[in-house]
């Protein structure tokens, strides 16, 4: 979990003003966040091959696929979509202000 500190910190660096229930909604957001990607640490990784062998691989951009042609593909497998974009869940409240 992030520290109510550490939210504050974030906040001053990036020259935003978080009222406290703002500051603690963020910071439960950026916890789960940190959660989820520290769950990545115990992810299998069997049968991935050493780094060593495929060093520096370069191969020509030949005969590259037309643009758009796995879209509808792709999206098919999304759980949600809509318009032809990814549906997510929203991680963070956009806020807009003015600072001079």
């Amino acid at each position: 979990m992030i520290d109510a500190g550490t939210i504050k910190r974030l906040a001053e660096l990036s020259r935003i003003e978080l009222s406290p229930a703002e500051s603690e909604k963020i910071q439960k957001d950026v916890g789960s966040i940190l959660d989820y990607v520290s769950e990545l640490k115990n992810a299998p990784v069997g049968g991935i091959v050493n780094d060593k062998e495929h060093i520096n691989i370069m191969r020509e951009d030949s005969d590259p696929h037309e643009s758009g042609g796995y879209t509808d593909k792709i999206l098919a497998e999304a759980p949600k979509q809509n318009g032809g974009y990814f549906v997510v869940k929203q991680i963070m409240e956009e806020k807009k202000r003015i600072t001079n």
